[in-house]
């Protein structure tokens, strides 16, 4: 049952987390304009720039976070988001919680975006901002007060439907993107994957659990994987010792000669 008021409005107190992760997005965003372009470069992410600095660069998982482009709109929409639901969400978790959940959402929407301009052919693609992180925060605070009543622009509404409007715009503009529509500069990834974690995170109660979750269907795939491969090659294999039954071994090709040679070290390793 939610515990925030129902008809009331007014602008909720600044906390700490939310002041500090303000103040960090402005300051980038200020330096960023004394320093035009150099900023988002360093901090950006990109899937080629993961593997950069002798693989240090993975860290732009969670800078690109925190630095915006020149447009002032993009930082100033996604502080809004920060600033209303944020707060809502540091008063059930606390500021530590907030600055988690603020990271965590952020990253899957990273990994969500760089995995999207691999299917897309952008591999070198920069994206900044926190929108990922945002949605994160704004689908946590409507899955935990879903009948707290917010005002988009002048309209009053329940959090919960201003979530799946934000939400399932995204989600649509992502799909269009992928069947080729215009808008791929936009980070449509990181926000559906950083709706998803927020989701995923209130529902399961802890972080924690999520991540458990992530890391089980991962390596639940993977094992999987592995089995396919096993079977495959075990296929192959079968098929070329019958082969070599029935025509002896100079009926094989130089590729299926070097298949049995690979495979028979990789099973003397055994």
């Amino acid at each position: 049952m939610d515990r925030y008021p129902q008809t009331s409005f007014g602008l909720p107190s600044l906390t700490r987390g939310v002041k500090a992760l303000l103040l960090i997005n402005a300051g980038l965003y200020v330096l960023h304009l004394a320093i035009p372009g150099q900023l988002a470069a360093w901090l950006g992410l990109s899937w080629s720039g993961l593997g950069e600095y002798l693989g240090l660069g993975i860290v732009r998982l969670v800078t690109y976070q925190f630095v915006h482009g020149e447009d002032p709109s993009h930082l100033l929409v996604n502080m809004l988001m920060l600033y209303f639901f944020g707060t809502m969400v540091e008063e059930r978790i606390g500021q530590r919680g907030l600055v988690w959940l603020y990271l965590l959402a952020g990253t899957l929407g990273g990994i969500v975006q760089v995995l999207l301009s691999l299917f897309l052919g952008t591999p070198q693609q920069l994206t900044v901002g926190a929108s990922g992180s945002c949605m994160g925060i704004l689908v946590y605070a409507a899955c935990m007060a879903p009948h707290s009543l917010v005002i988009f622009i002048v309209v009053p509404m329940r959090l919960w439907v201003l979530a799946a409007i934000v939400a399932g715009m995204d989600l649509i503009r992502l799909y269009l993107v992928m069947r080729g529509a215009r808008g791929a500069s936009v980070a449509y990834g990181a926000h559906v994957g950083g709706a998803l974690f927020g989701f995923l995170a209130e529902r399961s109660g802890h972080y924690g659990n999520v991540l458990w979750r992530l890391r089980g269907a991962v390596a639940s795939w993977s094992r999987e994987r592995r089995r396919r491969r096993a079977a495959r090659k075990q296929e192959i294999l079968d098929a070329l010792l019958e082969k070599v039954g029935k025509q002896g071994l100079g009926s094989l090709t130089p590729a299926e000669r070097r298949f049995l040679e690979r495979t028979s070290r990789e099973l003397s390793r055994r």
